[in-house]
């Protein structure tokens, strides 16, 4: 009677198989991080309201409904909102902001009456 020097290793956790598993690991959390940044990317909007205030580079919109949005105007060039005053019909593109309680604006349009 001689002892079997066989072991009984897991066919679904030989060595061999985690070091074919290994590169497709990481391939997957290279791609899966690369691309992290874009899914956290903000949405974009395009809103229509008119004019509450405005002051520097802060404004505040208006929708039909009621509902008033800031508008961060740090992007936006100057000669789109320089000449706006209360009460005007605008239109602004841009994307809701990080914590989702106002837009940054890249663009902003005078609607006409």
């Amino acid at each position: 009677m001689g002892v079997s020097t066989h072991t009984t290793e897991d066919p679904h956790v030989s060595p061999s198989r985690v070091r074919r598993f290994l590169p497709a690991l990481a391939a997957w959390l290279a791609v899966t991080l690369t691309f992290a940044p874009a899914l956290a990317q903000a949405r974009p909007v395009q809103l229509t309201g008119w004019v509450q205030w405005i002051a520097a580079n802060k404004l505040m919109l208006v929708l039909d409904s009621g509902l008033g949005v800031p508008v961060d105007l740090t992007r936006v060039p100057l000669d789109q909102y320089q000449t706006l005053a209360q009460r005007d019909q605008i239109a602004v593109m841009g994307v809701v902001s990080d914590d989702t309680r106002g837009v940054i604006g890249v663009s902003v349009v005078r609607i006409p009456d």
